[in-house]
């Protein structure tokens, strides 16, 4: 996603000043008014989480706030616009506020159904809190980490026994954590528990003003709406300084405000009409603002140019970006001179002007230009859900033994950047950026005609091996020799 912010100006600001409002102090150091909540409510591809991440970009490079000593510039790389949580390094910088994520997966798909948000998020709140309170982080191999992404990641129904194994030997540490003078924490009944504490001594404790953000909260699941509404609770009732931007598509929430109470307890509009809690209503993209990106972007383009992509954008600032990246990519075939800093060419024109402006119909046309190679790595990436871990299907192409014309890693590379089809969540996991690409790589996998149960067992193995190798035959983990 581009690095410069265009529109969204009034939104932005609000948010900005909700959190001026929750940082404000007393004499005592506490918090004048307490939690507030904002709900960001459009249509998909609009700019909802593009919105909460500028907030992040603002705080990061505030003077009051950051100075760049603990938190990274942005969320991510390029600013990949499906991140909530940046990637933290450790410092021995204190923090003066704090910032973490949650993003539900659509309950909808195969894979996601018994994973939870805030399991998923957990580690980067710990990793957050540790570092905030002083405590040195413990050192991981690679394989440690991956065994934490087994747990925590989305994987396929077909792997219950490489869960189980994985969830004993997670159990098994936990005890073991737990009885250790250097857990560092007392023991909590549950992760929520758990995880309530760390933003209470973030909160309270260390009186940091926290942004919490809650990212297609119209997915979210029962047990993570569950600890939302016991946060929410308790930071009302001990005033803490508390932003949660929470977002949400639009058509979802009308549809549910309109519940009755008991109904709409069950969703994220149980918030509806709550003190403390606003509604931020995002219209579709203003053709100014992506004219202006586009010209940014491609400032030799023409200005018949310019809103022919505006027009083929139908007011989806993603679609936007994601029509405007093949075009940087094949720059030499469709740019005068072969540079994308001129004007396009006349290939180039009839290219964009074929393009479709229905988002399902532009994602098809879109993986039907992509190699034989990528669209065939897509569609094993599909296989393990809207999330999927890369070295397992890295594994996986080297058992299979396919002659692919791109490497795996090369072909999940390119369709993260510049492709933009994948969104890169850390240096293992790997997402689909909207489920119509995960649907339209489903497809070419059926095409090719690897059978459900190869698939399956051929990442089963990949997996068990990252479990015996992360752990010894006592369920300790096998950290890194001292030097």
């Amino acid at each position: 996603m581009p690095a410069t912010f265009f529109g969204r100006e009034r939104e932005l600001s609000r948010l900005q000043s909700l959190f001026t409002e929750v940082s404000a102090r007393d004499a005592k150091g506490r918090s004048l008014s307490g939690p507030r909540m904002a709900v960001i409510l459009a249509h998909t591809g609009v700019g909802k989480t593009r919105l909460a991440q500028e907030l992040y970009r603002w705080l990061a490079s505030h003077p009051q706030w950051d100075q760049g000593d603990f938190w990274p510039d942005d969320l991510g790389e390029d600013g990949d616009s499906l991140r909530v949580n940046p990637n933290v390094p450790p410092t021995k910088a204190t923090p003066r506020f704090v910032w973490w994520g949650m993003r539900a997966l659509n309950r909808d798909d195969r894979n996601s159904s018994n994973v939870a948000t805030i399991v998923e998020h957990a580690s980067a709140l710990r990793h957050i809190a540790n570092l905030a309170q002083g405590l040195e982080s413990l050192g991981r191999t690679a394989l440690g980490v991956g065994m934490d992404l087994v747990k925590d990641a989305i994987l396929p129904t077909g792997l219950t026994g490489a869960l189980k194994l994985g969830k004993k030997a997670m159990d098994m540490r936990k005890e073991r954590m737990r009885s250790s003078e250097d857990a560092g924490h007392a023991e909590h009944e549950s992760l929520a528990d758990e995880l309530l504490s760390h933003l209470h001594a973030l909160a309270v404790g260390k009186k940091l003003p926290t942004v919490l953000v809650l990212d297609d909260m119209q997915w979210v699941d029962e047990d993570s709406l569950d600890f939302v509404r016991r946060l929410w609770d308790r930071a009302r009732e001990n005033k803490w300084p508390l932003l949660v931007v929470a977002t949400h598509w639009e058509t979802e929430w009308n549809q549910r405000t309109r519940l009755t109470d008991d109904e709409r307890a069950d969703t994220f509009a149980r918030f509806d009409r709550t003190a403390g809690v606003e509604l931020l209503k995002l219209q579709l993209s203003p053709s100014v603002d992506l004219a202006a990106w586009v010209q940014k972007e491609l400032p030799g383009l023409l200005p018949k140019q310019v809103d022919l992509l505006v027009e083929k954008a139908g007011s989806n600032f993603l679609q936007m970006v994601q029509n405007v990246k093949p075009l940087q990519k094949n720059a030499k075939a469709y740019f005068e001179g072969g540079t994308a800093s001129g004007p396009l060419n006349k290939k180039g024109e009839r290219y964009v002007g074929s393009f479709e402006t229905d988002p399902q119909k532009r994602a098809r046309q879109r993986f039907e230009e992509l190699s034989d190679g990528v669209r065939l790595v897509l569609g094993w990436c599909s296989h393990m859900g809207m999330r999927f871990l890369r070295e397992v299907i890295v594994d996986f192409a080297q058992k299979m033994g396919v002659d692919l014309d791109t490497a795996p890693d090369a072909a999940i590379a390119e369709a993260t950047d510049p492709l933009a089809i994948l969104a890169e969540c850390n240096e293992h996991l790997r997402e689909f950026r909207q489920g119509v690409f995960h649907k339209v790589a489903q497809s070419e996998l059926e095409l090719n005609g690897y059978d459900a149960e190869t698939l399956d067992e051929a990442l089963k193995e990949t997996l068990i091996d990252w479990i015996d190798r992360s752990f010894d035959e006592d369920a300790d983990i096998r950290w890194p020799e001292e030097p």
